[in-house]
C-alpha cells in the first residue's frame, strides 16, 4: 500500500498544540516512532525542522532564540501521550491506489474500525482489510491484489488453490491437469500390452512379468537378435538347438574379459608395488643450506656476544605436513661453546614425542673432508635438537681448509622419520 501519514487518517482534526509552530505539519508523522522534541522554553518543532534550524549557523530555537544541539533537546512525554490518544481511521478503510495524489476511501470494502494512534501498529498486523497477493502462486493472474477477507472468494476461482488428488490425495493445484495423466500413483491405468487394468505404481513390476510385452532374446550378446512376445519365450529357447551356438560366443566374450581382467591386475599390483617404494622415500627428507657472505657474520656475531638470539637461520620447509628450519651459531650456543659452530634442527610446531633421525654435513671442496654428524633424538617442547660443538670455527674459517669457499658455507642436511611397527596385543 501506498505510504501515508498520519494527517491523513485523522478521524477528526486536531488542536494547533500538536502543530509544528514552523511548518505547521504535524509534530510527527509516523506512528512507529512518535518523539516530540522541544527547547529548554518548551517549543516544540517537528523532526525536520529542529534539523534545519540545528543545520543553521545560529543552531537557536527560531521562537525564543535559545541555543540548541539536536543531542540536547528534550522530549515533551505529556504532549507524546495526548498525540498517542488520538483517533484515526484504519490505513485499509481507503483504496490501495491513489487517486490524483490523494487517498480515496472504499466504503463498500475498506475497514471500518477507529482506532488511537498508539494502536494502529498491532491493528494493521491482524486486519482483515489488509491487501495481499494470491498465497497459492506469484503467476495468479486473477486479482493479484485482493484484501484478506476476500481470500475465499479468491480462492474459488484460482487455478492454482491446491486441492487434494481424489486418487492418492496429494496437495494439486487446479491447473495441475497432467497430473492424473503421467504422475498420480494410485491412478487406474491399462497395460499397453495386455490391456490389464492396475494402478500406475504397479505398472513397473507388472512390465517384469506381462505375457504379452514382446522382448529380446536373454542370449542377444551371443548374436541372437529375435523379439517375441515373453508368453512364447520357452518355445524360442528351444530353438537352434537349444541356443547353444549362442551361449558358447557369451562363454568366449567372458574369457576375451576375464583375461583382460587378469591383464589389469597384474598392472595395477605393479602400480601398488611401485607406490610402496615411493611412500617408504616420503619419511625422508634432504637439502642443503647455502649461507651467504660468511665471513662477516662470524664478525657481526662475536665471541663476547653470543646469545640465543645471534643465529643464521635458513628459510623454513615443510615436510610430512609439519614446518621445520635450521639454525646455525657462527660462534657457538653459549660463551662456554665460543671456539665451536653450533648447529640445530628446529619444529615449529607443537608436536612431542616425535622421533628424528637426522644428519648435518658441513661441505668441503674436497669430499673426504666433509664434517657429518647424524643422531636420532625426541623433540622436547620447543627446544632444537642438535650440536653444541659440531665443529670448530678454525678449521671451517681458515681460507685454506675447503670449506668457505666464495665467502659461502655450504650445509647438507637430511630428516628422517623411522618407521615403527607397533606390537599387536590381544587381552
Amino acid at each position: 500500500m501506498n505510504e501515508f501519514k498520519i494527517s491523513d487518517l485523522l478521524a477528526k482534526p486536531l488542536s494547533e498544540s500538536f502543530s509544528c509552530i514552523v511548518c505547521t505539519d504535524l509534530l510527527s508523522e509516523t506512528h512507529d516512532k512518535i518523539q516530540v522534541n522541544q527547547c529548554p522554553h518548551g517549543h516544540c518543532l517537528c523532526s525536520d525542522c529542529w534539523t534545519k534550524q540545528i543545520e543553521n549557523k545560529k543552531k537557536e530555537c527560531p521562537i525564543c532564540r535559545a541555543k540548541v544541539k539536536l543531542e540536547f533537546l528534550s522530549r515533551n512525554l505529556f504532549l507524546e501521550s495526548e498525540f498517542k490518544k488520538k483517533k484515526v481511521y484504519c490505513k485499509y478503510q481507503y483504496k490501495e491506489e491513489k487517486e490524483d495524489g490523494k487517498m480515496t476511501k472504499d466504503e463498500e470494502n475498506g475497514c471500518k474500525d477507529i482506532i488511537r494512534i498508539e494502536e494502529m501498529e498491532t491493528h494493521f498486523k491482524t486486519c482483515q482489510y489488509a491487501f495481499i497477493n494470491c498465497p497459492n502462486s506469484e503467476e495468479c493472474k486473477i486479482n493479484n491484489r485482493f484484501r484478506k477477507n476476500q481470500l475465499e472468494e479468491h480462492n474459488k476461482g484460482c487455478e492454482y488453490l491446491k486441492v487434494p488428488c481424489q486418487y492418492c490425495n496429494a496437495p494439486i493445484a487446479k491447473i495441475n491437469k497432467d497430473h492424473l495423466e503421467s504422475e498420480c500413483q494410485s491412478y487406474k491405468i491399462k497395460c499397453t500390452h495386455c490391456k490389464l487394468d492396475m494402478l500406475r505404481m504397479e505398472l513397473s513390476n507388472h512390465l517384469e512379468i506381462c505375457p504379452e510385452m514382446t522382448i529380446q532374446c536373454k542370449y542377444k550378446e551371443g548374436g541372437c537378435q529375435i523379439t517375441f512376445q515373453r508368453k512364447h519365450q520357452a518355445d524360442h529357447l528351444a530353438s537352434e538347438n537349444n541356443h547353444i551356438g549362442f551361449i558358447q560366443n557369451i562363454i568366449d566374450q567372458h574369457r576375451v574379459l576375464l583375461d583382460e581382467s587378469d591383464r589389469c591386475f597384474k598392472r595395477l599390483k605393479t602400480n601398488h608395488e611401485t607406490l610402496e617404494k615411493r611412500l617408504i622415500n616420503i619419511n625422508k627428507y634432504s637439502n642443503q643450506w647455502v649461507i651467504e657472505n660468511w665471513m662477516q657474520k662470524v664478525i657481526d656475531i662475536p665471541n663476547d656476544e653470543v646469545t640465543s638470539t645471534k643465529r643464521v637461520s635458513c628459510p623454513m620447509f615443510y615436510f610430512n605436513s609439519k614446518k621445520y628450519n635450521v639454525s646455525c651459531f657462527p660462534n657457538g650456543f653459549t660463551p662456554a661453546n665460543k671456539d665451536y659452530i653450533s648447529l640445530y634442527l628446529h619444529l615449529h610446531e607443537a608436536s612431542p614425542n616425535i622421533n628424528i633421525k637426522f644428519s648435518f654435513e658441513i661441505v668441503n671442496s674436497d669430499p673426504t673432508k666433509s664434517i657429518k654428524k647424524e643422531k636420532n633424538s625426541y623433540f622436547q617442547n620447543d627446544k632444537g635438537i642438535g650440536w653444541e660443538k659440531f665443529a670448530e670455527c678454525k678449521t671451517i674459517n681458515s681460507l685454506g681448509e675447503g670449506f668457505v669457499v666464495g665467502n659461502r658455507l655450504t650445509i647438507k642436511f637430511e630428516i628422517e622419520i623411522p618407521q615403527t611397527t607397533d606390537t599387536l596385543t590381544t587381552k
